[in-house]
């Protein structure tokens, strides 16, 4: 069972899900009454002294019917003759019946029509006599499997001394036949029923509701077929379901019976998929019955996997699409209701895969306001829990990438940006440690690895970016032969990155600085001294000029008041009220690569004496960065005469002195 099962909790009772027709059903109708009485046209005091109603049930492969005797007898308890005025007339939605007679002594009276559906008889009745009539009709019981059989006894006579009603069925029904037998206190014996009352003040109507002999008969040859026959017993136990009857006798019956064979059948045979269409449709009306929103809506997400299964299968249609595309609707706009915004907005998102054709079908305004709705709120709610990157893609979703973009601004696609800077003889590495956002604008990573990648098609540049799964690496070699051949060479790759404000720090580093290296000679030593100065807060005005931006965008919003952290929410966020919380956010994000990003520049020059000398200086964009590196080369020879000089003076000093001596 599907995860969104658990989520899908109170919801509000809605209309039945748009269901799949069920073309191949065939067409089980039960009628409503099978009554036809004979009561007094006016007040009398002729009574009805006994009543006696037989009824014999009949049935084909296509219909069922009763034949119906009612056996009255009359009584005048006066001495004086009195006269019999009465209406024989069907109850309120019985059929037209067939062969309708009355007879007295097997002798048929004449019926008078007073319009479509009574008719008058009138019979004199002497005093202190009885008077014995037969009423004689065929009435439909249903059609297809199923049957219902209601007889209301007459009240209009006041109380009846003895009634006795008699059913008889073709043959003996079982037990799971009979669906619903009213009133109880019934006595059977074989096929025939009996009800018997004696001066009863009052006598329910008689109403059966059953499966039809021929519709049991195939049914229980379906439960003792095959296996491989299983699918044919769904397909009766799904046809019983959806029979339409007073107290869903049919469904609660067969339903459970219906869905344990169906998804036995799916499992056997995945690749047919009726099996899933006629459960998911079982399911669609098992959520019309339920009186608990959860347990609707836990039966329409079930119709709808099962639909979505069979689609996935390749065994949807046009017609399938749309009743899946209806389905996804209303369950969005349930969960909505009740506040399930991550549910909703998954019913949306599926609803969104579906062809543009199913879709179309649907009210596009509606839709329309319920994605907004709901990606407003569902933003809300993952604003409100840090998830920026996903409240940004909530929007972007709906209202298009240029939703949450402030006019002529970026977003920063890095957290800080390290770069390490040396400089050695002849060339120039630069390692850039880039840490990407969560919140990076979709696309600006593969922009930014192209851009750096293309600096590489640069003579003397070589160029290698990794990407891992939290940062850009930008590894680059200047090669040169002449320290003035690099300006040139730094201004053709500054100009390729000058539009990207992520890449500001990078254009600062490249951009000619006036590398200056000098030289000057002395009797003992030669002096190389080399420097620069790199303008970094070139990179920090950028950044800042990008926070602004946004910082201006969000204050030329409408105000909107921000909801309370308990508040439920509801329609009343705003677009602006998000726009204004991730514009702040990007603004922050610029501001804090001015702050946290740094650069280490190392300088290598090599020594006759001590090998390479290297200094490191660190810098951030706050201010410039300056760079210095003096290096003293002995010069060996003058160094050698000076001490070959001062040893000699030192052996002429000796020998003066022991000559003194």
């Amino acid at each position: 069972m599907s995860i969104l099962l658990l989520a899908l909790l109170l919801w509000p009772e809605t209309g039945a899900a748009a269901r799949l027709p069920q073309a191949a059903a065939p067409a089980d109708t039960l009628s409503a009454n099978a009554t036809i009485t004979l009561g007094p046209r006016t007040s009398t005091r002729i009574r009805l002294d006994a009543m006696r109603v037989d009824v014999v049930i009949h049935s084909d492969q296509d219909s069922t019917w009763a034949d119906i005797t009612t056996w009255l007898r009359f009584q005048n308890p006066l001495t004086r003759t009195l006269t019999l005025d009465a209406l024989v007339q069907p109850a309120d939605n019985t059929p037209p019946a067939e062969s309708l007679q009355l007879s007295v002594a097997g002798v048929p009276q004449a019926l008078a029509a007073e319009d479509d559906r009574r008719w008058r008889w009138t019979a004199p009745l002497d005093g202190q006599t009885r008077l014995e009539a037969t009423l004689t009709y065929r009435v439909a019981l249903g059609r297809g499997a199923a049957a219902r059989l209601r007889y209301e006894p007459v009240r209009a006579w006041g109380g009846i001394g003895s009634v006795r009603l008699t059913v008889r069925f073709p043959e003996q029904p079982a037990a799971d036949q009979l669906l619903d037998v009213r009133p109880s206190g019934y006595r059977q014996d074989g096929a025939l029923l009996t009800w018997s009352y004696d001066n009863a003040p009052e006598i329910a109507p008689l109403d059966l509701i059953f499966v039809t002999t021929p519709a049991w008969r195939q049914l229980q040859a379906a439960r003792q077929g095959a296996q491989a026959e299983t699918l044919a017993l769904a397909r009766w136990y799904d046809r019983l379901a959806h029979i339409e009857a007073p107290q869903q006798a049919f469904f609660a019956r067969f339903y459970p019976q219906a869905v344990a064979v169906l998804d036995t059948a799916w499992r056997e045979a995945p690749a047919q998929p009726e099996s899933a269409l006629l459960l998911a449709d079982l399911y669609q009306r098992q959520a019309e019955q339920a009186t608990e929103p959860a347990t609707q809506a836990a039966y329409r997400t079930l119709a709808a996997e099962l639909l979505a299964a069979v689609r996935a299968g390749g065994g949807g249609d046009t017609e399938l699409d749309r009743a899946l595309a209806a389905l996804y609707f209303e369950l969005a706009q349930q969960a909505q209701h009740s506040g399930a915004w991550p549910a909703s907005a998954q019913f949306l998102s599926a609803l969104a895969q579906l062809p543009a054709a199913a879709q179309a079908a649907l009210p596009a305004g509606p839709v329309l306001a319920l994605r907004q709705e709901v990606a407003l709120a569902l933003a809300a709610q993952q604003l409100s829990d840090g998830d920026l990157a996903a409240a940004r893609l909530t929007i972007e979703q709906v209202w298009g990438p240029t939703a949450l973009t402030a006019p002529d601004a970026a977003r920063a696609a890095f957290d800080v940006q390290v770069a390490d800077v040396s400089m050695a003889s002849q060339r120039q590495l630069i390692t850039m440690t880039l840490p990407l956002r969560q919140e990076q604008a979709p696309g600006a990573v593969d922009a930014l690895q192209s851009a750096l990648s293309g600096l590489g098609e640069e003579a003397g540049v070589r160029v290698h970016v990794t990407a891992t799964g939290s940062a850009l690496i930008l590894q680059m070699q200047l090669v040169f032969s002449r320290l003035d051949e690099l300006p040139a060479l730094r201004a053709r790759l500054a100009a390729r990155v000058a539009n990207m404000p992520d890449l500001a720090l990078l254009h600062a580093l490249l951009l000619p600085s006036g590398v200056t290296l000098q030289e000057t000679e002395s009797l003992f030593w030669r002096t190389r001294q080399i420097s620069e100065t790199l303008d970094l807060p070139q990179a920090q005005r950028i950044w800042q000029a990008q926070a602004q931006r946004y910082r201006q965008a969000s204050s030329t919003l409408a105000p909107s008041p921000q909801p309370a952290a308990t508040a439920t929410l509801t329609t009343t966020i705003s677009l602006a009220l998000i726009q204004r919380r991730l514009w702040q956010e990007e603004a922050t994000a610029w501001e804090a690569l001015a702050q946290a990003s740094e650069v280490r520049y190392r300088l290598t020059l090599d020594s006759d004496l001590s090998g390479a000398i290297t200094q490191t200086t660190l810098g951030r964009p706050e201010q410039p960065l300056r760079v210095n590196l003096a290096v003293r080369d002995y010069r060996l020879e003058t160094m050698a005469a000076a001490g070959g000089a001062l040893l000699l003076l030192a052996l002429l000093t000796a020998w003066l002195w022991w000559r003194a001596g």
